[in-house]
């Protein structure tokens, strides 16, 4: 009976891991409210950096250097841009490199991807779930890291002067490291740009900068959603006429 028990007991265990992991895995409505660097709090984050280090950057480009507001505005959200999509390529290719180390793959020379793919599809819900959990918590050590790989990119070398690299350092390296933890999330956050000009303007998804009006006439800071076609999290910012 003790053994009959004991069986009970472990299936009963599998039967709660895995239920909480088809609960769990990819559903972003479920949320370590312990976790400082959940989706709420990255958007909060994100909206951080547009109040101080974007304003800081701003002002600097603007006053010191004589940028237009028009100037100033494309090229900090085309540093925000760059930023965000090379989150997404180093949070993949981690990703890519992990499933590879795990199932030994790289200690094999070049391994071709329909290899590794074909490997991950072997692995249960619960095994590619344990692997995103491990890089989502140890993500905030790679931080510095990410932050070294995007400076060295054509990218991270943006065309700026040195005087003016300097002004957008602060917001630089905050951009990346938010950027690299939006990408880490499961499913990744998601910033959007397909504002027009022209558009109406929708308050409940943008606050309006230093012109009021019912026109968009550009972009200035981009909302965040929870995934594609997900929930709001922090509103972007328009010039309207």
């Amino acid at each position: 009976m003790d053994k009959i028990s004991k069986d009970k007991q472990n299936l009963l265990t599998r039967l709660s891991a895995v239920a909480s992991t088809q609960l769990t895995d990819g559903n972003p409505a479920i949320t370590d409210l312990s976790d400082t660097n959940r989706p709420t709090r990255i958007a909060e984050k994100f909206s951080e950096l547009y109040d101080n280090e974007w304003t800081d950057a701003f002002e600097a480009l603007t006053s010191q250097y004589h940028m237009s507001e028009r100037e100033a505005v494309d090229l900090l959200l085309r540093i925000l841009k760059d930023c965000f999509n090379f989150g997404k390529v180093a949070a993949s290719g981690q990703l890519s490199e992990l499933h590879k180390v795990l199932l030994m793959l790289h200690t094999t020379g070049r391994t071709r991807e329909t290899v590794v793919l074909s490997s991950v599809k072997k692995l249960s819900k619960e095994e590619l779930k344990a692997i995103k959990d491990i890089r989502k918590a140890c993500a905030v050590h790679a931080v510095k890291a990410v932050q070294k790989f995007f400076s060295e990119t054509p990218d991270g070398r943006t065309a700026l002067s040195d005087a003016q690299q300097s002004s957008c350092a602060g917001f630089i390296t905050r951009a990346v490291e938010l950027c690299w933890l939006m990408n880490v999330q499961d499913p990744p956050l998601v910033i959007t740009w397909s504002v027009k000009p022209g558009e109406i303007c929708d308050n409940t998804r943008y606050k309006q900068f230093t012109h009021t009006g019912q026109f968009v006439e550009f972009l200035v800071w981009p909302p965040l959603y929870l995934f594609k076609e997900g929930h709001l999290l922090s509103k972007g910012v328009v010039q309207c006429i």
